[in-house]
């Protein structure tokens, strides 16, 4: 195919979209026109550079996607710990308010009240400084984690392991 019937807004995108397989000569090949022609059209409309652009601005798009999906991700994890957070606070309160409780598990209902009552600030966002929260997503406030809230509400009687909708308090 002669250089003037080649279809060049094409040639010039295949160039531009493709990965490094896809050179001056394999358009050249693949279009049926001389290297040397490809390269003239190519250094002309500064393919390298539009590449490069290409590049970036996909890569860009997929970061941004990525991110996008690990925030929704997290807001989700985070409306779901809010929601146990407050199912604990309740229970706790009830089970302290009820008087059946015996001073040590009224001491450990109180101890895990606080401990709710912490985690529920660090994932509303009021962290203090001796809250971290480690890379699976559970929260530790320096002094017990959420495992042991749980354990602390079955032993207190404010929730009941194994029961549906009740937090999973298993080691």
């Amino acid at each position: 195919m002669p250089a003037a019937k080649a279809d060049w807004h094409q040639v010039a995108e295949d160039y531009i979209t493709g990965t490094d397989d896809v050179t001056h000569l394999s358009l050249s090949q693949e279009y049926d026109v001389a290297r040397q022609t490809v390269s003239g059209y190519a250094s002309r409309e500064d393919w390298l550079q539009k590449r490069q652009t290409y590049r970036d601005t996909v890569a860009t798009q997929a970061l941004q996607k990525a991110t996008n999906q690990i925030a929704n991700e997290r807001a989700d994890q985070i409306i779901v710990n809010r929601k146990s957070l407050r199912l604990a606070q309740g229970r706790l309160i009830e089970a302290i308010q009820s008087g059946d409780l015996k001073a040590n598990s009224l001491d450990s209902a109180a101890r895990a009240l606080v401990e709710v009552i912490r985690g529920m600030e660090f994932v509303e966002g009021e962290p203090d400084s001796r809250q971290e929260v480690s890379h699976n997503g559970s929260i530790d406030t320096g002094s017990g984690n959420l495992g042991e809230v749980l354990r602390i509400l079955v032993e207190a009687g404010a929730v009941e392991a194994g029961v549906e909708g009740a937090p999973d308090a298993s080691p």
